[in-house]
Protein backbone atom coordinates (compact mmCIF):
# COMPACT_ATOMS: atom_id res chain seq x y z
CA UNK A 1 0.00 0.00 0.00
CA UNK A 2 2.74 2.54 0.59
CA UNK A 3 6.36 2.91 -0.87
CA UNK A 4 8.96 1.04 1.41
CA UNK A 5 6.81 -1.21 2.95
CA UNK A 6 7.58 -4.42 4.10
CA UNK A 7 4.70 -6.26 4.67
CA UNK A 8 3.78 -9.74 6.52
CA UNK A 9 5.71 -11.04 8.64
CA UNK A 10 3.46 -14.10 9.97
CA UNK A 11 3.21 -15.34 13.20
CA UNK A 12 6.73 -13.77 14.55
CA UNK A 13 9.66 -12.50 13.24
CA UNK A 14 13.49 -13.85 13.42
CA UNK A 15 16.77 -11.35 14.92
CA UNK A 16 17.73 -11.52 11.04
CA UNK A 17 14.63 -9.98 10.50
CA UNK A 18 14.74 -7.45 13.05
CA UNK A 19 18.48 -7.19 12.05
CA UNK A 20 17.08 -6.21 8.22
CA UNK A 21 14.77 -3.73 9.26
CA UNK A 22 17.35 -2.04 11.32
CA UNK A 23 19.01 -1.07 8.02
CA UNK A 24 16.78 1.65 7.79
CA UNK A 25 16.68 5.21 10.11
CA UNK A 26 12.97 5.82 10.73
CA UNK A 27 11.04 2.69 11.11
CA UNK A 28 7.13 2.19 11.76
CA UNK A 29 5.69 -1.26 12.81
CA UNK A 30 2.01 -1.82 12.19
CA UNK A 31 0.64 -5.36 12.84
CA UNK A 32 -3.11 -5.93 13.47
CA UNK A 33 -4.57 -4.30 16.65
CA UNK A 34 -5.02 -7.97 18.39
CA UNK A 35 -3.14 -7.90 21.83
CA UNK A 36 -1.15 -10.98 20.54
CA UNK A 37 -0.30 -8.94 17.64
CA UNK A 38 0.83 -5.44 19.08
CA UNK A 39 3.10 -7.20 21.68
CA UNK A 40 4.85 -8.47 18.71
CA UNK A 41 4.78 -4.99 17.40
CA UNK A 42 5.92 -3.55 20.82
CA UNK A 43 9.09 -6.18 20.86
CA UNK A 44 10.40 -5.65 17.18
CA UNK A 45 9.79 -1.85 18.24
CA UNK A 46 12.15 -2.17 21.49
CA UNK A 47 14.74 -4.14 19.54
CA UNK A 48 14.88 -1.50 16.61
CA UNK A 49 15.30 1.02 19.20
CA UNK A 50 17.78 -1.13 20.72
CA UNK A 51 20.25 -1.12 17.12
CA UNK A 52 19.49 2.91 17.78
CA UNK A 53 16.96 3.74 15.24
CA UNK A 54 13.77 5.46 15.59
CA UNK A 55 10.88 3.44 15.79
CA UNK A 56 7.20 3.26 16.88
CA UNK A 57 4.45 0.67 16.77
CA UNK A 58 1.00 1.42 15.31
CA UNK A 59 -1.95 0.39 16.72
CA UNK A 60 -4.69 0.56 13.97
CA UNK A 61 -7.75 -0.27 16.53
CA UNK A 62 -7.86 3.14 18.16
CA UNK A 63 -8.70 4.21 15.08
CA UNK A 64 -11.54 1.81 13.98
CA UNK A 65 -9.40 -1.14 12.01
CA UNK A 66 -8.67 -4.41 13.19
CA UNK A 67 -5.86 -4.44 10.52
CA UNK A 68 -3.69 -2.39 8.53
CA UNK A 69 -5.32 -4.45 5.86
CA UNK A 70 -8.43 -3.12 6.17
CA UNK A 71 -7.23 0.20 5.74
CA UNK A 72 -6.97 2.83 2.15
CA UNK A 73 -3.62 3.69 1.32
CA UNK A 74 -4.54 7.38 2.23
CA UNK A 75 -6.08 6.38 5.39
CA UNK A 76 -2.51 4.62 6.62
CA UNK A 77 -0.89 7.20 5.23
CA UNK A 78 -2.98 9.72 7.44
CA UNK A 79 -2.67 7.31 10.68
CA UNK A 80 1.32 6.30 10.35
CA UNK A 81 2.18 9.65 9.65
CA UNK A 82 0.16 11.42 12.59
CA UNK A 83 1.75 8.78 14.84
CA UNK A 84 5.43 9.36 13.72
CA UNK A 85 4.76 13.06 14.61
CA UNK A 86 2.58 12.55 17.52
CA UNK A 87 5.69 10.34 18.93
CA UNK A 88 9.05 12.20 17.61
CA UNK A 89 7.57 16.05 16.45
CA UNK A 90 6.72 17.59 13.53
CA UNK A 91 10.86 18.06 12.85
CA UNK A 92 11.42 14.70 12.13
CA UNK A 93 8.79 14.00 9.68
Amino acid sequence: KLPNAVACFGKDVTTTQVQLLAEWPNIIVCLDSQDVAQAIGQRIRDSLIGFGRRAINVNPGPYGFPSPDEMTSDQLSYVLFHEWRHFYGTHTV
